[in-house]
């Protein structure tokens, strides 16, 4: 997982380089008093910094940004649609030469998006893309799809048969495809079955107590899909709990 941060942190050099060698480049550096002048500043608005994924994310892009005397602005909305909107238009109010998105809701980015633009402000989307990609200038991200699939392909391979619970964060793009790429890799497998599902918007906090209400409601699940990390913890916490942890297996 860390080589595909490192490999999204990497595309996303190429085009901060980009934009500081076209159209959007500034005055070479001044090294006085006044050198503040001439720095741009970049925005970026993360759906949570509470998940190390994204910490790694913008540390990345902070360096690169940094490296070229600029400055780096960054948004925690804690997964909140009305405040990632609030915290763009204050970002365009800054007067951002570029924007880094990784939105909360993939459906409901449209206005932050139409104020970018009428802003002439690019929009560069991390790890998923929106609804409204015209608005968009970029995207960068990891095969989502492809990463669920290879879960499902590991669980076909070491299991003959499994009882299925899925953590789910259904407003994230780079989360629906990861699940719907496991459903249809299953489909079609006999004795693999998906009993229940849940959502978690990808949180230990709410995946784990997810977790034990599934495993309340169906004691013969022997498998969960989460669809990130930290709710693949969540629920490795809530099958620890119970004493299961062992004979279970987790995917994220």
């Amino acid at each position: 997982m860390i080589r595909e941060i490192r490999m999204i942190a990497f595309l996303m050099a190429i085009i901060i380089i980009c934009l500081a060698l076209g159209a959007l480049s500034a005055p070479q550096r001044d090294l006085s008093a006044k050198q503040e002048e001439h720095q741009k500043r970049f925005g970026a608005v993360y759906m949570t910094l509470n998940n190390p994924f994204y910490e790694i994310i913008d540390e990345e892009i902070r360096t690169e940004v940094e490296k070229h005397g600029d400055v780096l602005l960054s948004r925690d909305p804690a997964l909140s649609v009305e405040k990632q909107t609030e915290e763009i238009e204050d970002l365009i109010r800054e007067g951002v030469s570029v924007i880094f998105l990784n939105p909360v809701d993939f459906e409901r980015m449209g206005p932050a998006l139409e104020a970018a633009r009428a802003a002439h402000i690019p929009v560069i989307t991390i790890d998923t893309n929106v609804q409204d990609s015209d608005f968009v200038a970029s995207t960068i991200e990891t095969d989502n799809y492809a990463a669920g699939r290879a879960c499902a392909e590991h669980l076909l391979q070491h299991a003959d048969h499994a009882n299925i619970l899925l953590l789910k964060h259904s407003s994230a793009h780079s989360a629906v495809d990861r699940i719907t790429g496991f459903r249809q890799m299953i489909a079609g497998h006999p004795g693999f079955t998906i009993v229940d599902e849940a959502e978690c918007d990808g949180q230990l906090e709410r995946a784990m107590p997810a977790m034990q209400e599934m495993l309340s409601r169906h004691p013969e699940a022997d498998t969960v899909m989460a669809l990130n990390d930290p709710s693949a913890l969540g629920a490795m916490a809530a099958l620890e709990s119970c004493g299961r942890l062992q004979s279970f297996r987790v995917y994220g």
